[in-house]
C-alpha cells in the first residue's frame, strides 16, 4: 500500500506544477475562499484542502463502451491470464447476439408493415366491389358512401406511405451529412 502512494503523489505534484503555471491553483483557492471564509484556517491548512481537491480532480476518469477500459482490461489480464481475451469474446458474442436480434425484429416489423398494406388494400377492395354491387342493384346512395370509404382507406394510405418515407429519407440525410463533411475534410 506505501509503494503506491509515492507515485500517486509523484503524478500529484506535476500536475500541481502544470496547474501553478496555468494559473489554475490561484483561481481554487480564491473559487474556496468563500467556502472557507467562516473557519479560520492557517494558510498551510488551506493550501492542503487546495491540494486534496486537485488530486480529486485529476483522478476522475470517465470510460463508455461495451470493453473495459484499456488499463483495466490489462489490470484482468495480469491477475488471470486469458482473462483479456474471455472478456473480448465475450463482447463479440453479445454484439452477434444483438444484432441477430435487431435483424430479427426489422424482419418482422417490415413484415407486420406489409401484412397490414396487404389488409388495408384487401378491405378497401371489398368496399369498392360492395359499392359496385350496390350500384348494380339500385342502391347508389350506399354504393356512392362504400366508394368514399374505400377510397379515402387507399388515399390515407398512400398519404401515410409517402410521409413515412420522406420521414426515412430525411434521417437517413442528416445522419449521412457529418460522415460525408469528415471525409471531404480528409
Amino acid at each position: 500500500m506505501n509503494d503506491a502512494q509515492p507515485e500517486q503523489l509523484g503524478r500529484s505534484v506535476s500536475v500541481n506544477k502544470q496547474m501553478e503555471e496555468d494559473g489554475l491553483i490561484e483561481a481554487l483557492e480564491e473559487g474556496l475562499d468563500p467556502v472557507l471564509k467562516g473557519a479560520s484556517l492557517k494558510p498551510e491548512t488551506k493550501k492542503k484542502i487546495v491540494a486534496s481537491v486537485v488530486r480529486t480532480v485529476e483522478q476522475y476518469e470517465t470510460y463508455h463502451g461495451p470493453l473495459p477500459h484499456p488499463a483495466h482490461l490489462a489490470g484482468y489480464e495480469n491477475v488471470l491470464n486469458g482473462a483479456a481475451n474471455r472478456i473480448i469474446g465475450m463482447a463479440e458474442k453479445e454484439q452477434i447476439h444483438r444484432h441477430g436480434l435487431e435483424r430479427r425484429v426489422l424482419k418482422w416489423g417490415v413484415f407486420g408493415e406489409v401484412l397490414g398494406q396487404i389488409s388495408g388494400l384487401l378491405v378497401s377492395f371489398g368496399f369498392i366491389a360492395g359499392a359496385v354491387y350496390c350500384a348494380y342493384v339500385g342502391v347508389w346512395e350506399i354504393g356512392v358512401a362504400m366508394v368514399g370509404a374505400g377510397a379515402g382507406g387507399i388515399i390515407s394510405a398512400l398519404v401515410q406511405g409517402v410521409k413515412k418515407s420522406s420521414e426515412i429519407r430525411a434521417s437517413t440525410e442528416v445522419k449521412k451529412t457529418p460522415a460525408k463533411k469528415a471525409r471531404q475534410k480528409n
